[in-house]
């Protein structure tokens, strides 16, 4: 009852100028709010001029909201992308003057607010990228990294990280970050799994203690969860593709996941080139996937986002089309926000002038089919 009426307190307490939820709906400004949104994850390390283009860019296509990672551990990744935010467990400050990931952070935070954008922080990673669970289980000499989500001294560290991060004053607005209503909410991890837990019992009970430990922090914010949707044994893919997704094996459970009073809306992402399901079945798995998590957020009377989207441009398919039917089906069955992988633009320390390509999901606003049609999904949601 007490996490209950926790959840309660936060949701209804937020001002106006923060995003809210009010049952199955986001709330701005007594307003429902549903956006187009994206992800971008270099927001925390690269320069101005990458930065500004991004969140231009963005403006120009009408989306509201995009999706950041706000973390950066370790020492490998200071080397190889030149910036730090943990490099060592506990150890958050600047050195000799470098420009680190909080001032970036900072900066791109501050760049949001000024085009009237929402950010999405990401507070750790289950994949190796930039540090994540992997570090933690390197710094607490875990024998897997999954034992992150049941080590207590793990959890400690994590927790100590998201305390600081949330009491952190921005020093290019002066907000401290669990006040600012330029960020939309705060996300646990990005796609956490737990393979080796078969019954998702860990990973809830872990999105339980951190989502209360921040709402006890942050009492103007939403938190959600930041996994992929994977259900447990309620249905199959389309076709009986992509069963994996369904049958628990990844050790997530979204539908406990959502029922947290602490967890203000639920995440799905949708990677059906990535995810083993046959080229010309992509449309209507990824359709089936939104319908099957629409019915559950409808049982519980919560938002869900389509939080990452993506098709190869190397597929020989029509992106755009099928972007468009995913959009189509989602946000006619209750979506209120889809976040497409990955917008980028500029990027002068790259030879070409522009951001690599290096996942094949890239999208630039550069008038072509796909921008194109998710800038004219946008606006029809924004003229709302």
């Amino acid at each position: 009852m007490s996490t209950f009426i926790l959840g309660s307190v936060v949701t209804l307490g937020a001002t106006g100028e923060f995003v809210q939820r009010k049952d199955k709906d986001f709330v701005l400004n007594g307003k429902e709010f549903k956006f187009v949104g994206t992800n971008n994850y270099y927001l925390h390390y690269k320069n101005n001029q990458a930065i500004d283009d991004v969140f231009k860019q963005a403006n120009d296509m009408g989306i509201k909201v995009i999706r950041m990672w706000g973390f950066g551990d370790g020492e490998k990744t200071k080397i190889q992308n030149n910036f730090s935010i943990q490099p060592t467990m506990g150890d958050y400050q600047t050195r000799n003057g470098e420009v680190d990931g909080l001032e970036r952070m900072d900066y791109s935070i501050a760049q949001a607010k000024k085009y009237g954008i929402k950010v999405i922080p990401v507070l750790t990673n289950y994949w190796e990228d930039f540090g994540g669970m992997e570090e933690y289980k390197k710094w607490n000499n875990l024998e897997r990294k999954e034992d992150f989500y049941i080590n207590e001294k793990a959890k400690e560290a994590y927790k100590n990280y998201v305390s600081m991060l949330l009491n952190r004053k921005n020093q290019y607005t002066g907000i401290k970050y669990k006040n600012d209503p330029t960020i939309f909410a705060w996300e646990l991890a990005n796609e956490p799994r737990n393979p080796e837990d078969k019954t998702g019992k860990q990973v809830t009970k872990w999105a339980e203690e951190m989502s209360i430990y921040i709402k006890n922090i942050d009492k103007n914010h939403m938190v959600s969860v930041g996994d992929e949707g994977f259900l447990f044994g309620k249905d199959e893919g389309y076709k009986k593709e992509g069963n994996w997704a369904y049958d628990g094996s990844q050790g997530i459970n979204w539908e406990e996941l959502i029922q947290i009073p602490t967890i203000d809306f639920g995440t799905i992402h949708l990677y059906p080139e990535h995810w083993g399901i046959s080229k010309e079945n992509y449309k209507e798995w990824g359709e089936k996937y939104i319908l099957d998590h629409s019915k559950i957020a409808n049982k519980y009377n919560k938002p869900f986002i389509l939080e990452e989207y993506g098709i190869g441009d190397k597929s020989n398919l029509d992106r755009a089309k099928i972007y468009e039917e995913w959009n189509k089906v989602f946000f006619e069955n209750g979506g209120d926000g889809a976040m497409f992988w990955i917008l980028t633009g500029i990027d002068p320390e790259h030879a070409s002038g522009i951001y690599e390509n290096y996942d094949g999901f890239r999208v630039m606003n550069d008038g072509t089919d796909v921008p194109e049609k998710l800038k004219e999904i946008a606006n029809k949601l924004n003229k709302k």
